[in-house]
């Protein structure tokens, strides 16, 4: 989720209602460690990641430790900016999807003005750690902060909870590969350019795309049943719908112009590969996925200087598109569908790296051991 969009809805949409989490049986070992973590006092803030993202609710579902009100808090877990008024409290910090978060700002050329704001947020003495979830994003505090600063961080996952998985049924099905795509916007998760990919993919008609996306245009929504895919024009999708859904499919598509995550982890979850587009989250090891080169992205050198606003990026999406600068992106796509389709039982020992990924570094479980270790450095 980009920092415009993070920003946006924490000031203003309504929360949503938590659904229950299967797969792992987290719950009993959260209320075993109730009573031994009491002597942390910390704070996250609920509501307003509540509003931001159904991804965030397993952190409420499965919390690392009972967390504090911010009136007894003894240490803050901030997620992008941190308020002003309760600056005195100690904290870390966790950037949502860009280190320059900790500005507080949307606008691309503002968030880059903003810069001296994340270096005295991140050179506080009170900012104990910096929660950094991906080796991309890594490289974005490299582009921007001092050595001062990188001694803080710490790569910190967003936190899977591996569902169960049968690969003997996946591999009987697996010659008619199901491709899935979620993608809950047309123009930021670059749809258009998944579609023009799988229109140029010379065996679709040995497979299938499923892509569920609110906001296809009509005119395309209109073309999409004689090339094999099928729409589901909804977002978000209930738990029960996507879980159906990912349990049938063989790969995710992940494509993107803006941020994305949410969807590879479920991916993971769910033990598949994954075909991404480059960005600072892709989440690609070797052998679990593919990600496909782009002329460039939100978040990348250009941003705030080539692309100071959100129009001037679109609009040099639009122009890139044209010029056909995106062409090698397509080809990229092309290339993977294709040796899919020739070689498709690769695709179950690539979601076994997945699903092995989703049980260990990226599981939940982790991610709530090393939080605890690091309140516990932060208190001491």
């Amino acid at each position: 989720m980009s920092i415009q969009e993070t920003i946006s809805k924490q000031r203003g949409r309504s929360a949503f209602l938590l659904t229950p989490i299967h797969g792992l049986n987290l719950g009993w070992q959260v209320i075993a460690r109730l009573r031994a973590d009491r002597r942390f006092k910390v704070y996250y803030p609920y509501r307003n990641l509540l509003r931001t993202h159904p991804f965030f609710s397993r952190y409420y579902e499965y919390p690392p430790l009972p967390y504090s009100n911010l009136f007894n808090a003894e240490l803050c877990h901030w997620v992008n900016a941190v308020p002003r008024w309760v600056s005195h409290i100690p904290y870390v910090i966790e950037p949502n999807d860009h280190p320059l978060a900790a500005t507080g700002k949307s606008e691309p050329h503002d968030v880059l003005g903003g810069i001296g704001r994340a270096i005295e947020v991140y050179m506080d003495q009170k900012c104990k750690r910096i929660l950094v979830e991906s080796e991309g994003q890594m490289g974005l505090f490299k582009r921007y902060f001092p050595e001062q600063v990188l001694k803080k961080t710490e790569i910190v996952r967003l936190g899977a909870i591996p569902k169960p998985v049968d690969f003997d049924q996946k591999l009987k099905k697996v010659e008619t590969p199901i491709f899935l795509c979620f993608a809950s916007d047309y123009k930021k998760k670059a749809v258009d350019i998944l579609i023009q990919a799988w229109r140029e993919f010379s065996q679709k008609s040995k497979c299938q795309l499923i892509l569920a996306c609110p906001n296809v245009p009509v005119e395309i929504a209109d073309t999409l049943d004689r090339e094999n895919i099928r729409l589901i024009r909804k977002a978000p999708l209930s738990e029960s719908e996507k879980t159906e859904l990912l349990n049938i499919a063989h790969v995710m598509i992940a494509p993107l112009h803006v941020d994305g995550g949410a969807n590879v982890i479920e991916a993971f979850e769910h033990g598949l590969p994954v075909i991404t587009m480059r960005s600072q989250r892709s989440f690609i090891r070797e052998g679990n996925g593919w990600e496909v080169d782009v002329p460039f992205y939100f978040y990348d050198e250009g941003y705030g200087k080539e692309w100071p606003t959100w129009e001037r990026f679109w609009q040099l999406v639009e122009d890139a598109k044209l010029s056909r600068a995106f062409d090698m992106t397509v080809q990229g796509f092309v290339n993977i569908f294709e040796d899919i389709v020739n070689t498709p039982s690769k695709l179950i020992e690539m979601g076994k790296i997945s699903h092995e990924l989703a049980r260990n570094e990226f599981s939940l479980e982790t991610r709530n051991a090393v939080l605890r270790r690091i309140y516990s450095e932060a208190l001491q």
